[in-house]
């Protein structure tokens, strides 16, 4: 805020410059919990200008953009990231989905057995960019779902906000079915936890499912497509090819048993035979 010239005497008659009562008040609090009152008034005969007051410097005139730009609803000021701490990036995952139970598994599929499971994962980025599943077993995932989630999660948002939920309940998260907990760079991580499925579509037709973040009463529906993002069973994530280069960045191939030793190396777009010499070679 940015006092442009006061206005002696305007103390005395708030109401002419638009104070009393005020278009808009704004409280601004400092780190050291200092709060300071803005009172927006009316705008001045240039119409480049509003009358402002705040309690260590009276009446004065700053300029009009900055009303524009406090003059807005929560829904307009808040932010719909789901994630705020991923501006530099995904660093670790953990995924925990609940076991869901039957009264009687008999007659059921295999893959519904497997979506009933609970899984327990964990993905951790080392220095050096690779990701490695360290949960239960160490093991490489699949890239493809690794940089799906690395793509989608930072810029993910809620399309609505329940700020005070009666019930829980309600929305299925009294007693969620899965819980993501994402970290940045700097260790700092948020904890999603993950309920029912909203009913109502969205106006691209989508479902909605119901989040909330484990620090905060606030219910968020999200679209449902986040399911697409989380292992659907156990072992969804796991890298399952043997060899996960791509052929061409292949240089050179060994194979060794017992009694034999053969080694190719890729050269000019062909493959020659190194090891054993091509003298000796059958």
């Amino acid at each position: 805020v940015r006092n442009e010239r006061p206005i002696p005497g305007a103390e005395e008659d708030l109401a002419s410059f638009g104070l009393e009562p005020a278009a808009l008040t704004v409280v601004v609090g400092t780190k050291q919990g200092v709060a300071h009152q803005i009172d927006f008034g009316g705008i001045d005969p240039t119409q480049r200008h509003r009358y402002l007051r705040m309690a260590d410097e009276g009446v004065f005139l700053s300029s009009a953009e900055l009303f524009s730009i406090m003059n807005r609803t929560l829904a307009e000021l808040r932010d719909r990231r789901l994630f705020t701490n991923l501006t530099e990036g995904l660093a670790r995952f953990e995924y925990k989905r609940y076991l869901v139970s039957a009264e009687s598994e008999e007659g059921l599929s295999d893959e519904i057995r497997q979506r009933m499971a609970g899984i327990d994962d964990e993905y951790v980025k080392d220095d050096g960019g690779e990701v490695r599943r360290v949960q239960a077993v160490v093991a490489r995932p699949r890239p493809d779902r690794v940089e799906a989630m690395e793509r989608v999660l930072p810029s993910l948002g809620g399309r609505a906000f329940i700020d005070s939920p009666e019930d829980l309940s309600d929305y299925g998260l009294k007693q969620p079915f899965a819980r993501m907990t994402v970290y940045g760079p700097d260790g700092m991580g948020e904890t999603l936890l993950l309920g029912g499925i909203d009913g109502a579509p969205s106006a691209e037709g989508e479902a909605g499912l119901y989040v909330k973040h484990d620090d905060s009463p606030t219910v968020i529906v999200v679209d449902a497509r986040l399911f697409n993002l989380l292992p659907a069973q156990p072992e969804a994530f796991r890298e399952r090819r043997l060899f996960t280069r791509e052929a061409a960045q292949l240089t050179s191939i060994r194979y060794s048993d017992s009694s034999h030793e053969i080694t190719l190396q890729s050269e000019d777009g062909g493959w020659s035979l190194i090891e054993p010499p091509a003298a000796v070679t059958d």
